[in-house]
This record gives structure tokens, sequence and C-alpha cells, in this order.
């Protein structure tokens, strides 16, 4: 219960106190106002798919957090609410992806989906950055590398897609 009330009073990117701690306003799960701070271990991304055609169907009692994932920038708010919340192990990625080209393979284009992949599977490089998302993603400096690899080697991404 210690662990679940210093994660309840962080502050987040918005000033206020609770969990997630950014981009709470694009979060579908728990609603944006609601402080929902349980033992929870599951994440889910639904990129593109429209949420309320995903999140009824969600168990929430193992649910932490379910979100769009719409650009590969909001990896690093990902992160960080990842790392506020050291009860998630485990992120499912599902959901439609978008492309920039039509009939592109996309699981070679620069899509959100590969850059959460590229992310679990690489890390970031010194300038802490991922590799062929150089001008996409950037993990602020204020995130101590080592931590920004814990959440990538304590979480495990379940890839439905």
């Amino acid at each position: 219960m210690k662990l679940i009330e210093s994660i309840k009073n962080q502050t987040g990117s918005n000033g206020e106190k609770g969990w997630p701690v950014s981009v709470r306003d694009r979060i579908g799960f728990p609603h944006n106002n609601e402080l929902r701070v349980t033992t929870a271990n599951f994440a889910v991304t639904f990129l593109w798919t429209m949420r309320d055609a995903v999140l009824p169907y969600l168990d929430k009692e193992n649910l932490a957090i379910a979100a769009n994932f719409y650009t590969p920038a909001g990896l690093e708010g990902m992160v960080r609410n990842l790392l506020a919340n050291p009860h998630i192990r485990f992120i499912i990625l599902m959901g439609e992806e978008y492309a920039s080209k039509k009939g592109c393979d996309t699981k070679t284009e620069l899509t959100s989906a590969n850059a959460i992949r590229l992310f679990f599977e690489k890390g970031i490089n010194e300038e802490r950055k991922i590799p062929g998302f150089e001008t996409a993603v950037h993990f602020d400096n204020n995130i101590p590398t080592e931590l920004i690899n814990k959440a990538r080697k304590n979480v495990e991404l379940i890839d439905l897609n």
C-alpha cells in the first residue's frame, strides 16, 4: 500500500497530483479525472483504433492504463507513465496502424507502432533517440537514461498485430 500511496502523490506534467503523470488528457482508461491506482499490471495501446470500440471489452481489474498511440512522439509520455507506476509489467499493442503512404508495408514504415516495437527491441541510442525515428522521438534530458532502460527491461511488449 505504501507504493500505491507514493504513486498517487506524484506530481504530473499538468501540475496535479496523481497518476498517470503524463498526457493525462489523452488516456482512455482510467478517465482523466479519476484517480485510480491499483496493482494492475497491464497497459493497452490501441493505436489508431477508436477507443470506444475497444474499452468496453477490456477486463478492467488488471488494467492499469489504456490509450491510443497516434504518433511516435507519444513514446516519452508512455515511458513516463510506466516509470511512475512500477506495477505495470505488460503492454499490449493492438489496433489499426497508420502508415504515411497507402499500400505500404506497415512493419517497415515509421508508424507509432513501429516506434514502440523498436523501443522495446533496441532501446535508445546515445542521443536519447530511437534509431530510425530520430526526428520523431527524443527523451527529455530530465529522464535519466538508466530509468528509460529500466522501463524497457521491466515491461514486456505483447504485440497482437
